[in-house]
């Protein structure tokens, strides 16, 4: 009867996360030319991972070209993918960003917040167990 209980806690619950996700609407500032070029991995932090740098795993970086194709590479896996980019509210920040959408991925996924600021770049997860990544825009 417990299991049957906290099986049917969990739906609730999952059920009523996934209905308060709002599609985000498409601004005209959805080129992302600030985020054109090639970032290098700093660091990934939060969630489970605790935190991570290249030292630990290897360099990583990003590619966002002018084509909306985003290119990732890493000691672990590599893959690029169509993307495209739109305003919307984030529930870790609390306020209105930027999120990235993949677009060419067959895997369960869930957009990103991406914040820019001068030569840094943050991607977070957006969700309370998430983790956040920064890059530095390469020279």
């Amino acid at each position: 009867m417990r299991n049957c209980f906290l099986l049917a806690l969990a739906i609730v619950f999952l059920a009523g996360c996934r209905s308060s996700v709002t599609q985000p609407k498409s601004t005209s500032d959805s080129t992302g030319s600030n985020l054109f070029g090639k970032w290098n991995w700093v660091q990934t932090q939060g969630a489970w991972v605790g935190t991570k740098k290249p030292d630990s795993i290897g360099s990583a970086y990003y590619v966002i070209t002018a084509d909306s194709t985003i290119y990732f590479h890493s000691p672990l896996s590599s893959w690029h993918s169509r993307f495209t980019l739109r305003r919307g509210h984030s529930y870790v920040m609390g306020d209105t960003e930027q999120f990235i959408y993949l677009l060419d991925t067959a895997a369960f996924y869930t957009p990103e917040a991406v914040v820019q600021r001068g030569d840094s770049l943050t991607i977070n997860q957006d969700v309370m167990d998430g983790y956040d990544e920064l890059y530095i825009r390469s020279k």
